[in-house]
């Protein structure tokens, strides 16, 4: 079955590949429906054992057993894992509209997302006030269809929304996570007035930037560079209190490298401790850079790496500038 659903003839005109891109994008949606309808079934058999003497429920356990079976990470295992309670249970509207292929998954996601602090009643008032109707949804994008739901959650239940701020208030928190072309992304979860104000603030800032000259000539100080890149290189300046431009971010960062890498040329790729492999010239760009600037230092250590992943395992105590 999979190899027909991925069979497509090359030779269609463009109507036909888009009509096939629209028709296997329900079948997806109409996938999404059963594996939820799945996830709930399994969670109500495992209640009903520990019910009769069996052991407890684990809701992480589950999402976690959720998201491997459908080759996802553990927490959106739990995310699709709460998505089907409420869809199953309470949302029979929105439910039709994902197996008919009306909604994505990640559609009925925002959906359910913004249900999930009502009451069962409220739920099921909202479902069909949104998705009862298939005009409603109908030529909605993601942003319209989160928006109408979270403005229907306000009408039926103002209180419930308002816990759900408080609690999502405590969870304020800032990520890190590597997203590879030796770049990462620097998540920070905010209150949305401060969240505005932060964006706000270093867009200001880069506008700045692009106004101005570099102080003694008539150059400008953002030649070159992009709204969007001053104000990534802003965000850096001001948590670290080095411009990125000018100089390197003060922090000790342990590159793994091989000799072969660093003094021959060689193409084996470096690893950098906290976030993974880079390429070999990419990692020689950081050394000599860290060489070259009077207010950095370089110094080497022995390592001793993981064969095959090159991984820093151990290190010498003392270091050689």
């Amino acid at each position: 079955m999979s190899e027909s659903l991925a069979d497509i003839d090359p030779d269609a005109d463009e109507a036909a590949l888009l009509g096939r891109i629209t028709e296997l994008g329900r079948i997806k949606a109409a996938a999404a429906a059963g594996q939820a309808r799945a996830a709930a079934a399994l969670e109500a058999r495992r209640v009903a054992a520990a019910k009769a003497g069996g052991p407890r429920v684990s809701r992480a356990a589950l999402g976690s057993e959720v998201g491997l079976a459908r080759q996802e990470s553990p927490h959106r295992g739990e995310l699709l894992m709460a998505m089907a309670r409420v869809l199953i249970a309470d949302m029979p509207c929105t439910l039709e509209a994902l197996e008919c292929g009306r909604l994505s998954e990640h559609r009925a996601e925002l959906i359910t997302k913004e249900a999930a602090c009502l009451s069962i009643f409220h739920r099921q008032l909202l479902d069909k006030e949104l998705c009862g109707d298939p005009a409603t949804v109908d030529g909605m994008g993601n942003a319209e269809i989160a928006a109408e739901a979270k403005r229907i959650a306000y009408r039926l239940d103002q209180e419930a929304v308002l816990e759900k701020a408080r609690q999502a208030r405590a969870d304020r928190h800032v990520r890190f996570r590597a997203v590879g072309d030796g770049m990462a992304t620097v998540s920070v979860r905010l209150p949305a007035a401060e969240g505005k104000a932060v964006h706000t603030a270093l867009s200001q800032g880069a506008a700045t930037t692009l106004a101005s000259t570099i102080p003694g000539t008539s150059v400008p100080a953002g030649l070159g560079r992009t709204h969007g890149q001053i104000m990534a290189d802003l965000v850096v300046e001001r948590v670290t209190g080095r411009n990125p431009v000018e100089a390197p971010v003060s922090v000790t960062v342990n590159l793994v490298l091989s000799d072969e890498t660093l003094l021959a040329g060689g193409e084996e790729p470096a690893h950098l401790d906290g976030y993974g492999p880079i390429p070999a010239e990419l990692a020689r760009h950081l050394v000599l850079a860290a060489e070259a600037d009077p207010q950095a230092a370089a110094a080497v250590r022995r390592l001793y790496a993981q064969p095959g992943t090159n991984k820093l395992v151990a290190m010498e105590s003392t270091a050689r500038t």
